[in-house]
């Protein structure tokens, strides 16, 4: 699997939280984080791609489109 590297900051414990996009998509998935000891993790962080957490699951999403027609 592929990892997104972003420097937004996290607090400790929060894995599993996601990483959004300008629009409001979630576009990953937190799992680690480097920083200062007890202090938000403002260094690096790691995200799973949403698409590779969700194979994984074995899950699948409908489009609104699809959505609405069903």
């Amino acid at each position: 699997m592929e990892d997104i590297q972003a420097d937004v900051d996290i607090q400790g414990g929060s894995s599993g939280g996601p990483l959004l996009d300008a629009h409001g998509n979630i576009v990953g998935i937190s799992y680690a984080g480097r920083g200062p000891l007890g202090k938000f993790s403002a260094g690096v962080n790691f995200f799973i791609p949403i698409m590779d957490a969700m194979d994984k699951l074995n899950l699948g999403f409908k489009s609104r489109k699809e959505s609405s027609i069903n």
